[in-house]
């Protein structure tokens, strides 16, 4: 098995995941789709899961190192747990992100 540097498995994760978010807003912006007054978890999901991806994509090309990029990641994301609770849109953007990060492996 090819060992692949985590950095590429995350830009690959990164373009899967915008991907998805592209088939389920279709040519909706995210915000015209929030807006709209109905739960929309499928996309909040891949927004969220996109979202934490990108954001340890920042944080490492801005000069963080991976341990403490993914730290400041987690931690973000757990201080936005408590925002799961208002809604089933929040619940499953939170849930995104987190499952993001474990199906990087971090």
């Amino acid at each position: 098995m090819v060992d692949v540097p985590v950095t590429d498995r995350l830009e690959l994760l990164i373009r899967r995941h915008e991907e998805e978010l592209r088939k389920l807003a279709g040519e909706a912006s995210l915000c015209a789709v929030s807006r709209a007054g109905k739960a929309v978890p499928a996309i909040k999901y891949q927004e969220g899961s996109t979202a934490v991806l990108r954001e340890l994509r920042r944080r490492v090309e801005s000069g963080s190192d991976w341990e403490s990029a993914t730290d400041e990641v987690r931690q973000r994301l757990i201080g936005q747990a408590s925002l799961a609770a208002r809604s089933a849109d929040w619940f499953a953007y939170v849930e995104g992100g987190s499952d993001a990060l474990a199906e990087l492996g971090v």
